[in-house]
């Protein structure tokens, strides 16, 4: 490995193990603070509307009296939660799609791919938005919204990969010998490309995060009273002169939960990078 490499790859080591410390943070405000916060996210005091930060109230109040940091972690825990959830369904399914069709080829590929395409071809949110009318709004709403959004794309990406590597020779040899179709995807197809899939996952996940956030701002998200970071946000714009704290926690939140796991996904992808240059500098 030559030295503009080295150096190129301690760099996103460092980047990945910071960005590792600080989704670790967020995620412990977000799933422990609540247990330990005096304050509950629902309460209202009409004592207590629109109290400006102090040691009492850490990020003010809003304008029904509720405590802002109470509101931002516990909001944060339902959106990073449903982030997780469609994350994982939405890369899980497309990956499965993406390797068929990169394995199989031929007609199944054709059908798979034009039929991801016909889906991709609709904006994000626009198809997120047709989804919560058709359906309704809710977390199961958002759920197979995000995964519609996701799948397609995962689809794309895995099957990219696939192609290379079922050419390879170890792919054919498992066929030759009586491998299963099933078989050579899973221990053979599988162990080589998750690497990708991963990455790819970290990606979407804080674009998961931005979409959710995204409906909650326009009122077809989670609905009130369960506190949501784009909720949050939208209800703070009517007193962002008056209050500009009950924005900052939320709008907070979402910023370091999705640079921290952008940070993340850029150093796992330079790992993955560094590994194949080290492959191919063997061969």
């Amino acid at each position: 490995m030559d030295a503009a490499a080295d150096r190129r790859t301690r760099r996103a080591d460092l980047g990945l193990r910071l960005g590792i410390i600080a989704l670790g943070v967020v995620l412990v405000l977000v799933f422990a603070a609540p247990m330990l916060l005096p304050f509950d996210a629902e309460t209202m005091s009409a004592d207590a509307i629109l109290s400006p930060p102090d040691v009492r109230h850490w990020l003010g109040t809003d304008h029904l009296g509720r405590d802002v940091f109470a509101r931002t972690v516990l909001g944060g825990r339902s959106t990073l939660a449903l982030a997780v959830a469609a994350t994982a369904l939405g890369v899980g399914i497309g990956a499965s799609v993406g390797m068929v069709a990169g394995y199989k080829a031929g007609l199944i590929d054709n059908l798979l791919m034009r039929t991801s395409d016909a889906v991709m071809a609709l904006p994000s949110l626009v198809l997120a938005m047709l989804v919560m009318v058709a359906v309704g709004s809710g977390p199961a709403a958002i759920l197979l919204a995000i995964v519609l959004i996701f799948a397609p794309r995962a689809a794309r990406i895995t099957r990219s990969v696939v192609l290379n590597v079922a050419r390879l020779d170890f792919v054919a040899a498992a066929s030759v010998v009586g491998e299963s179709q099933t078989s050579v995807l899973v221990r053979e197809i599988l162990p080589n490309v998750w690497p990708n899939i991963l990455v790819e996952a970290c990606l979407r996940f804080s674009y998961a995060i931005l979409l959710i956030s995204a409906l909650g701002y326009l009122g077809i998200g989670i609905q009130p009273p369960t506190p949501d970071w784009g909720l949050m946000i939208s209800e703070g714009a009517a007193y962002i002169t008056a209050a500009p704290w009950m924005i900052f926690g939320p709008a907070l939140g979402i910023v370091l939960a999705v640079i921290s796991v952008n940070i993340v996904g850029d150093g796992l992808q330079e790992r993955i990078g560094a590994r194949l240059r080290r492959t191919t500098a063997h061969v």
